[in-house]
């Protein structure tokens, strides 16, 4: 097993011990261990190719044979040289990832060298502090973190405008984030509180409604009852003027005459206040319908769906809001 001695890489022989001893290697096949041990060795083949030639294409081919050791085994020496040839690909955001990642092992000796380019990669990026509820899932521009909140760690990003959603049970927040590099910004994201029925006294329009809907009704009844008697009227009116020309009373001075008279001036007066009973009866049980939409109580103005503001602060900026 080779060692590569460019500046910043691990040994293949740091790995081979690590996958000889590792519990999640024992638990994988001799045959994979094996594979994964020989993508280690191409891995730094061409990592130090990389490192002899400047070819950017060596490191890519570096950290794919890295990738492919890592989707079998995770181990220090391996995350850190993913790490670092993703650094060297100026695959930034994936590199802070690894880095990050190497630096939570128990066992990691190259930790200062660790720390100092993970601390130099995040001076390149911006980064968000994403507060959310315990347990809400996090939706960064289109894409679900695999961590629930709270966040361990700052989510790295290039600089520019992000799209954070949360998703906590029913409730979901959005927003967005300019992220700057070397800055970090504050994502605040809060289920608005259920706003409680208010609570009054319901008397008032209860009244106004019945009152309004009986007067309604009453309408109704009084329309039904002169339209009766409207009928009524007509019929006699037909009765009087059996045996009448058109011009039979003109001149004619008959008791029958003055009866039809009186029945016609009753039954046009009759006709009409059917007509006004039926409009306050319309208008009455818009009134009721008004009434109960209206006069009801209700809940408080929530000042908390204000659009959200960007606070920024002395290197630092926070975005607050609800929804």
């Amino acid at each position: 097993m080779r060692a590569v001695s460019a500046r910043g890489l691990f040994g293949g022989a740091a790995l081979v011990l690590a996958l000889a001893v590792a519990p999640d290697a024992r638990a994988q096949s001799a045959a994979a261990l094996q594979d994964a041990m020989n993508r280690f060795e191409e891995g730094l083949d061409a990592a130090a190719a990389a490192h002899r030639t400047g070819d950017p294409a060596k490191w890519e081919e570096a950290r794919v044979k890295f990738q492919q050791a890592y989707a079998v085994v995770r181990r220090p020496s391996l995350v850190f040289n993913l790490a670092y040839s993703e650094e060297n690909l100026d695959r930034r955001l994936e590199a802070i990832e690894h880095y990050r990642e190497y630096l939570r092992f128990a066992d990691r000796p190259k930790e200062a060298d660790a720390r100092a380019r993970l601390e130099r990669l995040l001076g390149q990026v911006g980064q968000l502090r994403i507060e959310a509820p315990a347990g809400a899932e996090i939706e960064l521009d289109g894409v679900w973190l695999p961590q629930r909140a709270p966040l361990e760690d700052t989510v790295p990003v290039l600089a520019g405008r992000h799209r954070v959603r949360m998703r906590h049970g029913p409730h979901e927040a959005t927003m967005l984030a300019d992220a700057a590099e070397g800055r970090l910004t504050r994502v605040h994201l809060a289920p608005k509180a259920p706003v409680a029925a208010a609570k009054g006294n319901d008397g008032p329009r209860i009244a106004v409604t019945a009152a309004l809907g009986g007067l309604a009704v009453a309408g109704l009844a009084a329309a039904a009852g002169l339209k009766v008697h409207e009928s009524s009227l007509a019929a006699r009116q037909g009765v009087l003027q059996e045996g009448f020309g058109p011009s039979a009373c003109a001149s004619a001075a008959d008791a029958r005459c003055d009866e039809l008279a009186r029945v016609t001036d009753q039954r046009q007066q009759a006709d009409v206040l059917a007509g006004v009973a039926v409009g306050v009866s319309v208008a009455a049980a818009a009134g009721a319908v008004a009434s109960f939409l209206w006069l009801g109580p209700r809940a408080p103005r929530d000042s908390a769906a204000a659009p959200p503001r960007l606070l920024v602060g002395f290197g630092s900026a926070q975005l607050r809001g609800t929804f």
